[in-house]
């Protein structure tokens, strides 16, 4: 019985120790797979880093390659350089005179505008000192330079602003040598004349005037720039008229060219034809009369000098 006991323990001992030794290869075996599963990922791992610092390296190597063309494809040659500038230089010569014209015959308008209210308010003023224009009368003078001289004092430069006055006229406040619109002198625009009176304004156009040998009307003319150039009908300087009594014109103040009391069209103001005096017309000839009714001109198309103004 004893025996029988000790060979089964035997037996249950060599089945323990078998089962052990299995369990132990087992682990050994799970043990190995396991490192070799590590291994592997380590490679994987390992391999996609240096997959990854190649990319990088292409991708900096394409940027640097890129940079370098991009930069390349961005240089001018002299050639080209020079090319551009020729045609910055053409669009700046055919440009710029249209520029400056635009820009000069602005300044004129806003010039001749400001003159032009300067003049209708002195006379709206004197009127309210010395009754309504259609009373006044400065016939009975012995001289025409007195008749001019009187007018003035009394019924001019107290309304405008003046800092020299000639009287009578001289080139000390008015331009020898005044042309007219196209290529003769303005006759009626002298120094010599000493019926007539100019002076110079503190907004630095320049006056000249006489008065109308019946002692019902006055000439006034107005250079924009003084004495200053061109000294030419139509470009700097421009006429207007005050009338009263009985003359025929409308009474007050108007560019000559709208003091009539026919109004005209801007196609007659510039060629002449059915003006009471053609050779006043806002164009260029031979005329001595040319360009007297350009103000009008001016104010009819609204205080604008169009294309088709002789500028």
């Amino acid at each position: 019985m004893n025996e029988t006991k000790q060979k089964a323990a035997k037996k249950l001992s060599l089945e323990g120790g078998k089962n052990e030794r299995q369990e132990g290869r087992h682990l050994v075996s799970h043990s190995e797979q396991s490192e070799e599963s590590h291994y592997i990922k380590l490679n994987e791992i390992t391999t996609r880093s240096a997959n990854a610092r190649n990319d990088m390296n292409n991708i900096s190597c394409a940027s640097t390659d890129n940079n370098y063309t991009s930069k390349k494809k961005a240089a001018f040659t002299l050639a080209e350089v020079l090319i551009t500038l020729g045609i910055i230089g053409v669009v700046a010569a055919v440009t710029m005179p249209i520029l400056i014209t635009n820009y000069q015959k602005h300044v004129t308008v806003t010039q001749l505008k400001k003159a032009y209210t300067d003049f209708a308010q002195a006379m709206q003023k004197a009127e309210s000192d010395h009754g309504i224009m259609e009373t006044w009368n400065f016939a009975d003078f012995d001289t025409a330079q007195d008749r001019a001289t009187y007018f003035g004092e009394n019924y001019l430069f107290p309304y405008i602003k003046t800092i020299k006055k000639c009287i009578p006229t001289s080139n000390e406040c008015w331009a020898d040598n005044v042309m007219a619109l196209g290529t003769s002198t303005a006759n009626s625009l002298v120094n010599s004349d000493n019926a007539h009176v100019s002076f110079v304004t503190a907004s630095g156009y320049s006056g000249y005037y006489w008065l109308h040998a019946s002692g019902t009307g006055l000439a006034y003319w107005v250079d924009l720039n003084g004495k200053k150039g061109p000294n030419r009908v139509g470009k700097d300087i421009f006429y207007f008229q005050a009338n009263w009594g009985n003359t025929g014109y409308k009474q007050g103040c108007y560019p000559v060219g709208a003091h009539e009391k026919t109004s005209y069209t801007r196609e007659q103001l510039l060629s002449g034809l059915g003006l009471s005096n053609n050779r006043l017309a806002c164009k260029k000839s031979t005329s001595y009369y040319n360009g007297y009714v350009c103000s009008a001109l001016i104010m009819l198309d609204g205080w604008k000098i169009e294309k088709d103004y002789p500028w």
